[in-house]
């Protein structure tokens, strides 16, 4: 199954101001993803490498499901990676989100993606920041976490503290 998910439509106006042309991704092998928690089937990265993909699949036992955060704009330099993930008998999802904009459109898009989707999940961007955020975004919605306990469970998980943008960005949220 594929979709596109959004969180608002892009305006068709031109403009004359030159495009940032977007830096090649950085692929990121299959030991740079982290699982979220032991009891969640969830594995958190940057831009996902075939080699990585393989492995997802295989972890996954053909019920895996790729959820990618990045724009469409980052996914300029990947023109084949949908269908690359089908190929591997993965399901594919995107919403397009940018990591000082995530909010309640792309957390609740999120939330009912993990809804109707019970098997394991690569949650991806560019680095993993913003899969990592949307994750105890929706730790927030659902269960109830302050914006306190989700800066100390990344804080954790990256094993530094929180900046002032990711601390603003959740009490914003909160």
């Amino acid at each position: 199954a594929v979709a596109l998910l959004g969180a608002g439509a892009m305006c068709g106006c031109a403009t004359s101001q030159k495009a940032e042309r977007p830096e090649p991704p950085t692929l990121r092998g299959w030991d740079e993803f982290r699982q979220a928690s032991e009891d969640e089937r969830i594995w958190m990265g940057g831009q996902p490498s075939q080699e990585a993909l393989d492995r997802f699949a295989a972890e996954s036992n053909g019920r895996g499901l790729v959820l990618n955060l990045r724009t469409d704009e980052e996914m300029a330099f990947l023109p084949y990676y949908e269908r690359s993930v089908v190929s591997h008998g993965l399901d594919f999802v995107h919403i397009p989100s940018k990591g000082s904009e995530l909010d309640q459109p792309e957390v609740e898009a999120y939330a009912q993606v993990r809804a109707e989707h019970d098997g394991p999940v690569l949650l991806h961007c560019r680095s993993g920041g913003r899969a990592s955020y949307i994750w105890v975004m929706d730790k927030m919605r659902a269960e109830g976490w302050s914006a306190d306990e989700a800066s100390a469970w990344l804080a954790a998980y990256y094993k530094k503290p929180v900046g002032e943008r990711g601390t603003a960005l959740l009490t914003r949220y909160e």
